[in-house]
């Protein structure tokens, strides 16, 4: 008998360890590491997230380096501009992290190769990805 409740396919327990293996990255980052990731995955660099801010790009780079703690003031003018959950910022268990099974369901038709990539990116990437899946085949 095994000790699992469900068998996956190699397939599926190969996205399901890269899913995983995401989950743990995002939660060993620390708040200024995780607003470096927030601003590389949007394509940012320091002095634009500043402008957003209202602060200098130096006070960006101390705030990513873990010298300063981000004010939560400053933090909501950036979610005027990009989308991200105050919780995932300070707190190591916020729920911007991707939830598995949904992450699984979405990467369903795509290669190993592509859920690699797919779960460094994150959730919100994948439903893009998924859009543009069924808008490619037609469904809804």
């Amino acid at each position: 008998m095994s000790d699992s409740l469900i068998t996956l396919n190699p397939h599926s327990q190969a996205r399901l360890n890269h899913a995983r293996s995401f989950c743990m990255y995002i939660q060993n980052m620390s708040t200024g590491k995780r607003l470096r990731e927030l601003r590389e995955r949007n394509k940012l660099n320091q002095e634009t997230v500043g402008e957003y801010c209202g602060v200098s790009k130096g006070m960006v780079s101390q705030w990513e380096n873990d010298i300063v703690l981000p004010p939560i003031e400053r933090m909501m003018e950036l979610r005027k501009k990009i989308y991200f959950k105050l919780d995932w910022l300070y707190c190591e268990d916020g729920e911007f992290r991707p939830d598995i099974e949904a992450l699984l369901k979405v990467a369903q038709p795509l290669p190993v190769y592509a859920v690699t990539k797919l779960t460094k990116e994150g959730l919100s990437y994948a439903e893009l990805i998924k859009s543009a899946h069924e808008d490619n085949n037609g469904t809804q």
